[in-house]
């Protein structure tokens, strides 16, 4: 009995596994986790296509391609799943520390009178074609009559800040990271700050808006875009 196959040319074919295929797609295009955490899912289902491309392959009846290609994906994805996540998290971390070191200069320098370079640090100090933040329609036309440090100077949180002190004691309770747009990225912080006459007074809270700006050639600025007396 002749036992070789009927077509010598498919005795060696083997069928590729679509799941292997998959897997190793998903692996090479699991580095676009980084770009955003709404695409955080890419790895994981990665991940899936790999164990259930290893688990066909290992089941079927006939030799089958796409083992090595379903390990390299699944190699691809399990890095990228943590990878991605940590990156962002550790980003979060350092723009809201860098922001937080601005702020507490801004309040050093308030509490040690150089109210100068406390301005100095606010964005529309560095910028003409920026003006300081109104807090009512009143405002735009007082402060036209006075200089620009004049008017940082009287804002009720800046001047609320100047009649504490030394005796201001400003802790963090809030912050919020805007998505960047256009070389900018604000980092929106809230502090409360304790008052001297007790604590039966209520404490000052002030809301500081701090912006990362990037330039062209990749130098980066740090700024206080505006500073608000929280009502």
């Amino acid at each position: 009995m002749n036992s070789e196959h009927p077509d010598p040319e498919l005795a060696n074919y083997r069928p590729v596994n679509g799941w292997a295929v998959a897997a190793l797609l998903l692996g090479v295009a699991s580095p676009i986790a980084f770009a955003d955490p709404l695409l955080w899912w890419v790895p994981p289902l990665g991940v899936l296509a790999a164990v259930i491309a290893m688990l066909r392959i290992g089941q079927s009846d006939m030799p089958m391609v796409g083992r090595k290609g379903a390990i390299i994906g699944l190699a691809l994805s399990v890095s990228m799943s943590a990878a991605a996540p940590v990156h962002y998290f550790t980003h979060q971390y350092w723009l809201i520390a860098r922001a937080e070191e601005l702020a507490q200069k801004w309040f050093d320098d308030l509490q040690a009178g150089r109210s100068r370079q406390a301005y100095d640090l606010m964005l529309h100090a560095t910028s003409h074609h920026i003006a300081p933040p109104h807090e009512g329609p009143r405002a735009a036309a007082e402060d036209a009559e006075k200089t620009p440090l004049q008017a940082f100077l009287e804002r009720p949180a800046v001047a609320a800040l100047l009649a504490l002190g030394d005796h201001a004691h400003p802790v963090p309770v809030q912050t919020q990271i805007i998505p960047a747009e256009r070389g900018r990225q604000s980092i929106n912080l809230w502090y409360r700050v304790a008052s001297p006459s007790g604590p039966s007074l209520r404490p000052l809270v002030v809301q500081i808006d701090t912006q990362r700006l990037v330039e062209s050639d990749g130098q980066e600025r740090w700024l206080i875009q505006s500073v608000w007396q929280v009502p």
